[in-house]
């Protein structure tokens, strides 16, 4: 199945944010922001998606 269970892990959270933004971005700079939000400790969960041109 293509779903996902979005709060594995996440039991002992009550709350948290929803955020999404679509930016341009070059792909060196992509590499750094998905290593920067790997080891973010405020972002639990993150998804960065390539949009088709």
């Amino acid at each position: 199945s293509p779903l996902v269970d979005i709060k594995a892990g996440l039991e002992h959270f009550v709350e948290g944010n929803y955020v999404l933004t679509q930016f341009k971005l070059k792909p060196v700079l992509s590499k750094e922001l998905e290593a920067n939000l790997q080891t973010s400790e405020e972002i639990l969960r993150h998804l960065l998606v390539k949009l088709s041109s």
